[in-house]
Formats: C-alpha cells, sequence, structure tokens
C-alpha cells in the first residue's frame, strides 16, 4: 500500500514503510518481575512495563502483539484495497477498509484524517 499526495493508494509496493518503531517479533515476559509486567523485543530489548494486575497483564500482552497486529492489517489493506476501491461506498466492507486505513495510520503516527482509499490502476 502506497500513499500518495492526493490521499489515494495504490497497490504493487509490498514493502513495508521504514520502522520507527522498535522492530518486532515483541514479547510478553511472563512473570518478569512481582511488580510488573515487561514487554520486550528482539534479545531483551525492554519496550514497556505495565503495572502488576489483570489490566497490566492485558495490556503487556496487547502491546506485545501490536507490529504483528499492524503488519497483519497492513497486508489485509493490501489484500482488500480492490474491494473497497469505490470512492465513497458506503457499504460495510468500505466503511471496514476505511477503519483499518486510518488504524494503520495511527499506528504509523500520521494524524492526518484518513481519507477514503481507492486504487490507482
Amino acid at each position: 500500500m502506497t500513499d500518495t499526495a492526493d490521499g489515494t493508494l495504490t497497490t504493487g509496493d509490498r514493502r513495508p514503510p521504514p520502522v520507527a518503531h522498535t522492530p518486532g517479533p515483541w514479547r510478553y515476559q511472563e512473570g518478569a518481575d512481582k511488580y510488573t509486567h515487561i514487554v520486550r523485543a528482539g534479545e531483551n530489548r525492554f519496550v514497556c512495563q505495565q503495572p502488576q494486575n489483570d489490566e497490566g497483564r492485558a495490556n503487556a500482552r496487547l502491546i506485545a502483539a501490536a507490529p504483528d497486529l499492524l503488519a497483519a492489517l497492513q497486508e489485509m489493506v493490501d489484500c482488500y484495497e480492490s474491494a473497497a476501491a469505490k470512492s465513497g461506498c458506503q457499504c460495510a466492507q468500505c466503511q471496514t477498509q476505511r477503519r483499518a486505513h486510518a488504524a494503520i495510520k495511527k499506528a504509523l503516527g500520521d494524524r492526518s484524517e484518513a481519507q477514503p482509499p481507492h486504487v490507482n490502476p
């Protein structure tokens, strides 16, 4: 998926965008210590910690999955771009496509309003 200046998406370029976050995979370090839940990357790189409670455990697991979720969502958007190509379409699939595109932009730090995706031939 390639975002162009006019807000359209083009297919064909399957290279992932440059990664500004700590590269995955990330993992939840089960039983890291008795005070916090810890997420690590690579060999043992610290990503974050959460409080030692059920919510902290759930947050740590979700955070650990973030790079995989982002990659899977990017692949799914690439697969379904042509289905959501109709500019202005309001079907459930196209609305979901727009939400997925907005979530990817948010994850990558683009705070601009997501444009309805459509594909350039």
